[in-house]
């Protein structure tokens, strides 16, 4: 068997949907906090609570919308990972999936304090210089034949380090 494989990632719609509706029940909540008289003694509390759901929310929100990067994910047979970003929103179905030799992206680990789990993967991904990224796979990200190689094959360069865990 080999773990060799090659992967799209797009961007989750359960993802975003999730942190959007989190977004609105912050933006809630703080609206409600506003039309909530707070005695005398608590008003600092209060208005701290206000102000920290609406940064949270606004965070949700932000975050949503910046997470909408397209990885490409390439595992040869050894175990070495080829990692490439793009800013696209979405990948055309007529366009294959091939790389140029120059094209496959820098070489990267995968990290020990990555996330393996059967319906969730977080991917924490170190360059040679040093930079970590972290790509979160969620089964709507990818087919599902894709998203059990990548884990997979995750699964069995995690077992050739012996720190990672599983």
């Amino acid at each position: 068997m080999s773990i060799a494989t090659s992967v799209i990632v797009q961007p989750s719609r359960i993802l975003s949907l999730a942190l959007v509706v989190m977004g609105l029940l912050l933006l809630t909540t703080a609206t409600l906090l506003v039309n909530f008289p707070a005695k005398d003694s608590a008003l600092v509390f209060h208005q701290s609570l206000i102000l920290l759901c609406a940064a949270a929310a606004i965070t949700s929100f932000l975050y949503a919308a910046r997470y909408r990067k397209i990885f490409f994910i390439d595992i040869s047979g050894n175990g070495v990972i080829h990692l490439r970003q793009t800013e696209q929103v979405a990948i055309p179905e007529s366009v294959p999936f091939s790389y140029a030799p120059q094209d496959r992206g820098e070489i990267v680990q995968l990290q020990r304090d990555s996330t393996l789990w059967s319906m969730l993967l977080l991917l924490r991904f170190q360059s040679a210089n040093g930079y970590v990224r972290v790509v979160i796979v969620l089964p709507d990200s990818l087919h599902e034949a894709a998203f059990r190689k990548l884990y997979t094959a995750c699964h069995w360069i995690a077992g050739k380090n012996p720190d990672t865990p599983m």
